[in-house]
């Protein structure tokens, strides 16, 4: 056999051989086997990494708010300008701004003189019931000081004759030791003697009011009414005590020593006496009703200009209410008047930088239609989102590495704002990242890749090929054929997917 047929004859054993080798593959691929894994939980601390734009901290469209021309650009696109710069000038159709605010102006002027006048008026009036008010309470304190004199006068008069009567009947029927030592001591004896016991109660009462007299003399009271009524209420127990001894002498029995004679002397002078107490009570009596109706009456004099001072203040109340509301109003209508003039100038309204013109000097523009685009660079900001997963596990304040293309190391950051809505859509959660240092180098616009380090947690992997994709979401299969829906976490880097739901275990199989 020559060489060439040798070497067909092996290609053709070749060609045959790995023919079956082929076949045999094939049925192994169409008929294989079911991969089964036992899943575990391990220690975990994963990092979310999330995609950002660069956006300014603050940025505004700045639109007018009145319809016209734009009469002036006074910036250009990429202009820092600062908070209150004018921006753009408009020109008005007519002069009605101006009109306005000198009307407004005019009308603040008239109305602070009417004003003013009303409040003098009623300042004056309340000052004027003031006044009278004081006079009346000076005219009380003249009043009441006239009439205390006239008591205390009353009281001194009044109480000579309680000791001058008290003595009468002292010295008459026994009732002291002084009493004792006058000459008519028969008399003394012989009255009553028909009568021991009145006799005695009428000493007894006199002996008393002796002492009581002799040891509190007029005026007992600072105040002199008060006197007035002590004094009354002695002159009624002396008239009591005089009536006693008067029937006393009437009905004792005359006697040599107590003759007829000696009865009617001490009956006439009880008389005249009982006469007296009665004019001094009725006098005193008719002091104290009088001053005290006279207070009376005063009093309600001065309750009566009181009241009048709190209407007078009530009134001059009102009326300065009344007059700062107009005085507002007004001063509102200049305000308003003010702001037309001011809406003829765009102003900015924080410092920062000019990144779009929308209209041209010389266009026509309505209310509302945006001209400018105002951005803030000094606090710039990144807006990504979250998978509301995470929830729980972002805080507001955690730190995070921004990388950003063409800067060579990670710039530090922390999440300033979670918002609280998941959206319904996406179910995601929008957060925002700001720089924790300043760079003039980041731009608005640039692409930034953010790295959060999520806290340690006990998490289940599995290989991508054990994750079910389906319309009605992601799933696993366990090894009797049960699915379980679960969600996605964070991809590893040696490709397996951390799976999340409750109904996970340790142990279980699952299979692919």
């Amino acid at each position: 056999m020559n060489k060439k047929t040798l070497l067909l004859a092996l290609l053709g054993i070749s060609s045959l051989v790995l023919s079956g080798c082929t076949k045999e593959e094939n049925n192994k691929i169409m008929i294989p086997e079911d991969e089964i894994i036992t899943i575990k939980s391990e220690k975990f601390s994963p990092k979310l990494n999330l995609i950002g734009v660069v956006e300014a901290g603050k940025e505004i469209n700045l639109a007018s708010k009145i319809s016209g021309r734009i009469e002036k650009i006074l910036i250009n696109v990429g202009d820092f300008v600062k908070e209150n710069e004018a921006l753009v000038n408009f020109s008005a159709n007519d002069n009605q701004a101006q009109i306005f605010y000198n009307n407004a102006v005019s009308d603040l002027a008239t109305t602070k003189n009417s004003l003013e006048s009303s409040i003098s008026r009623a300042e004056i009036n309340v000052k004027n019931v003031k006044n009278s008010h004081q006079k009346n309470k000076e005219k009380e304190k003249i009043i009441i000081k006239e009439l205390d004199e006239a008591l205390r006068s009353q009281v001194k008069v009044s109480h000579i004759s309680v000791e001058k009567i008290l003595n009468f009947l002292d010295t008459t029927i026994g009732a002291s030791e002084k009493s004792n030592e006058v000459n008519n001591t028969s008399v003394i004896r012989d009255i009553g003697k028909n009568n021991q016991n009145k006799k005695q109660q009428i000493k007894n009462n006199a002996k008393e009011l002796v002492q009581k007299i002799s040891q509190e003399m007029p005026p007992y009271f600072p105040d002199a009414l008060e006197d007035a009524k002590k004094e009354y209420e002695i002159l009624e127990k002396i008239e009591s005590l005089a009536n006693d001894f008067y029937n006393l002498a009437k009905n004792t029995n005359t006697t040599r020593q107590f003759n007829e004679q000696k009865k009617q002397e001490i009956k006439n002078t009880t008389e005249r006496y009982l006469k007296e107490i009665g004019i001094e009570k009725l006098t005193i009596k008719t002091q104290i009703r009088k001053r005290e109706s006279t207070k009376e009456r005063l009093e309600l004099d001065l309750i009566g200009t009181e009241n009048m001072i709190k209407n007078a203040e009530a009134q001059l109340r009102n009326v300065q209410s009344g007059a700062r509301q107009e005085v507002r109003k007004v001063k509102n209508a200049i305000i308003t008047a003010g702001n037309k003039q001011q809406e003829l100038v765009l102003k900015a309204p924080f410092s920062g930088i000019i990144t779009q013109k929308f209209f041209e000097e010389g266009a026509l523009i309505g209310a509302g239609n945006p001209i400018l685009h105002l951005a803030d660079k000094t606090a710039l900001k990144i807006k990504t989102e979250i998978p509301d997963i995470y929830n729980e596990k972002i805080k507001q304040g955690m730190s995070v590495e921004i990388a950003i293309d063409g800067f060579d190391e990670k710039i530090p950051g922390k999440i300033s704002r979670i918002n609280p809505i998941v959206s319904l859509q996406t179910r995601t959660l929008g957060i925002e990242i700001i720089f924790n240092e300043k760079s003039a180098k980041i731009k608005l616009g640039m692409i930034a890749k953010i790295s959060i380090k999520l806290d340690e947690n006990d998490a289940f992997f599995v290989p991508k090929r054990f994750v079910h994709f389906g319309f009605d979401g992601t799933s696993v299969l366990k090894s009797d054929d049960e699915r379980i829906m679960v969600e996605l976490g964070t991809e590893r880097e040696d490709g397996q997917l951390e799976i999340f739901n409750k109904k996970l275990e340790n142990g279980m199989e699952l299979k692919n």
